[in-house]
Order: C-alpha cells, then structure tokens, then sequence
C-alpha cells in the first residue's frame, strides 16, 4: 500500500470568535501541521466560519453532515484547538462521542490532542465527567429550586402552588437534531444530558419514549450506550 493511500483524509475546521485576525492563525496553525506531518495527514476540504454566531454554525453543520456521509470518506476533522469546535464541555463532549462512535478522528495542532493517544483518551473521559457533573448539578439546583417553590405558603398556611406533571414540548428543530443525534449513535443518557442543556428537563427514559413517538428506529441497547 503506497503511503498516499495510508495518509487520514482529514476536513479543516477554522472559526472566528471576536478578532478575525484569527481566522489566519488557525489557518497558519493547520497548514504548518499538514507540512510537518505530510506523511500522514491530508486536507480534503478546509471549512471556515467566517461569521461570529453562538448558537448557529451553518458550517459546522454542513462538515458534520459530510463528515459522517460514507461516499466521501473522510476520516477526521483537523482543528487548531478544541476551542474552536466545541463552545462548552457539553458540546465537546457529545462530538467526541459522535466521531467515536463513527470511527472518526479529531485532531489539535497546538494542544496536541489525538484521540488515538493515551492523553487523548484520558482528556476524552475527562470531557464526559465534566459534562456529566455539570448536568447533575443543574439538576440538584433544578431540584431545590421546585422545592422551595412548592414550599411557599399563603397567610393561612395553605401552600401557594402546585406542581403538576405537564407533557414538556420539544421544539421542531431541537427535535430533528436530537433524531440526528441519535442516529449517529448518542444514546438516550446524551440526549437528555443534551436536551437539558437546551433548557428541556426530560429523563433518559423519556428520550426513548419520544424517540419511539417520532417514529424513530429503535437500536437494541448495549452495556456500553449513554
């Protein structure tokens, strides 16, 4: 096998943030690690967000959806720093998750994260604790807060409200994306810990039930699957 064919097909990821001065380093960045590295490694495609968004990133979602498409098979996404492809740890950590359970590959050029290296892996659990902690804590302070809410009393002594158990809705693209989500391999812990990020408090259980209402294709469960 020649050494082109060894080389990974990699897609280039660069986003401006508040200085778009650095658009040009994480291009000079990625270029000079293509060049160090020009035995095993190569840029298929190189995707830019020219435009400073936080919650839409319409390139990001193209090179996702081309990413985990077979007929153009790329094997990763090459970045300057994690930084640049993940806004928070929970975002970072369900796209790990994604390229883990795609086979696909996820590369920094300045903080030299692979996820092929022990360090890689390590940071790779890391991520998922800290998202982990951080959606049981929302919902420890989601917990008291109900609490103290239900707790309030009038004049007389007689409680103020009542909580009753209401059909929560998930918007229409929040739900095509958690459909998305799922058939690139998240599983329903993800999902919620996902969804509860977007402000929608729904249990694991749950997600599997409004998967099944959607009409989505339920895949058998592993010991394995979050």
């Amino acid at each position: 096998m020649s050494g082109e064919e060894n080389k990974l097909r990699l897609y280039s990821y660069c986003r401006v943030s508040t200085k778009q001065q650095e658009i040009e380093n994480q291009r000079r960045s990625i270029k000079k690690f293509i060049k160090n590295n020009k035995d095993k490694y190569e840029i298929v495609e190189a995707f830019e967000e020219l435009l400073s968004a936080f919650k839409e990133r319409p390139v990001y979602t193209i090179m996702l959806d081309k990413l985990f498409t077979d007929f153009y098979n790329i094997d990763g996404i090459i970045i300057q720093r994690l930084d640049r492809i993940g806004r928070s740890t929970k975002d970072l950590s369900n796209l790990v998750d994604m390229l883990i359970n795609n086979n696909k590959k996820l590369i920094t050029t300045e903080q030299n994260f692979n996820m092929d290296t022990i360090e890689g892996k390590l940071l790779v659990g890391l991520l998922s604790v800290i998202a982990e902690f951080n959606a049981n804590l929302f919902k420890e302070r989601s917990k008291e807060g109900r609490e103290r809410y239900l707790a309030e009393k009038d004049k007389n002594g007689n409680p103020i409200h009542k909580w009753g158990r209401k059909k929560i809705i998930v918007p229409e693209k929040i739900k095509k994306e958690v459909i998305k989500l799922y058939k690139l391999g998240l599983g329903s812990t993800k999902l919620s810990k996902y969804l509860i990020g977007e402000g929608i408090k729904i249990t694991p259980n749950t997600v599997y039930l409004r998967l099944k209402e959607w009409e989505v294709k339920i895949r058998p469960k592993t010991k394995i699957e979050r």
